[in-house]
């Protein structure tokens, strides 16, 4: 992977020697799509054979993408409200983003510096896993959990349910309200309670409490992640011949696919990327339909497939 020179420390090297073995067993393709859905401040991305760029949110984030964060902060969702936050300072790859034959999410991210805080609530068959230069953090069920990386170690700390931890000290499963230590200078660890929350822990309880209280508000139809953006940036109707339909608070004359750029990916070619807060959904599942009365609405589809852009291109004097 063109990243992994990146890793400069012998634990993460090893860890990631056994996990490229380990995938040789197994049969994966490597086309799940997530996306950075936060950003505030100085973020940048690097996708797979692309330089380094400024980090927008409902930027589209592929196996092998680097999200690192300067003065800022970010936030990566996955399926199933899944998510990753950076603080400032922070440096994360992405280091497995696959589904397996049967189904199941592989997750595999590596933070090589800084703090960031993860929750995932993994199926039967789904594996979320963050290496790190001193150990390495599993999670059999639900649980959010905190890693905080220095030269001299770094520690976990576990908010909700139980984390697996695999480190130099040996295995060892840490439950709620609990903290392991490690310091690189003495080789030694420290098991103990978690410390007073800091500012980072009180920005992302904030942050869980905007996405919590538009996740409580009733959604006529059954949507995949990023559906709490829809429910703060605009509101639901009912339009004869197409159900449920979706349309944002923007101002008349407002049309889709404006206000954005494209993006170009090797493996899926040209991605819309919205600079509205809300604009994950609407531009890569379901369709957009104009209603003389109502203006343009979203209609949503099926939430099974992620659609680089609802879009097709016609050639007329040029292609639009």
């Amino acid at each position: 992977m063109a990243n992994a020179r990146r890793l400069i420390r012998g634990g993460v090297l090893v860890s990631l020697f056994l996990l490229g073995f380990s995938l040789c067993l197994a049969a994966y393709s490597y086309v799940r799509i997530v996306r950075l859905s936060y950003v505030e401040g100085e973020v940048y991305v690097e996708r797979p054979g692309t330089e380094s760029e400024r980090g927008i949110a409902n930027l589209p984030l592929v196996h092998d993408a680097v999200v690192e964060t300067a003065e800022g902060v970010a936030e990566i969702e996955f399926e199933s409200d899944a998510f990753a936050r950076l603080a400032a300072n922070s440096w994360l790859h992405l280091t497995e983003l696959a589904l397996r034959d049967t189904g199941g999410r592989v997750t595999t991210l590596t933070l090589e510096r800084g703090t960031a805080t993860f929750y995932a609530d993994p199926r039967r068959d789904d594996s979320f896993l963050v290496l790190t230069p001193y150990f390495q953090a599993s999670i059999p069920k639900r649980a959010e959990f905190r890693v905080d990386l220095t030269s001299n170690g770094g520690r976990v700390l576990v908010f909700d349910g139980e984390v697996s931890l695999d480190t130099r000290a040996g295995a060892m499963n840490l439950g709620k309200g609990r903290m392991f230590e490690w310091d690189q200078t003495s080789q030694e660890f420290l098991v103990a309670r978690n410390p007073e929350r800091d500012s980072w822990d009180q920005w992302n309880a904030e942050r869980d409490h905007q996405v919590d209280a538009s996740r409580h508000e009733a959604i006529p139809v059954h949507l995949s992640y990023g559906a709490y953006d829809l429910q703060r940036y605009g509101q639901w109707s009912s339009l004869v011949g197409f159900g449920p339909v979706w349309q944002p608070y923007v101002a008349i004359g407002w049309s889709p696919f404006v206000s954005g750029r494209w993006v170009w990916y090797p493996h899926f070619g040209w991605s819309w990327v919205s600079y509205e807060p809300w604009g994950w959904l609407p531009y890569h599942y379901g369709n957009w339909h104009y209603d003389p009365f109502w203006g343009w609405v979203w209609v949503p589809g099926f939430f099974d497939v992620w659609s680089h852009a609802r879009t097709l291109w016609v050639y007329q004097s040029g292609w639009v």
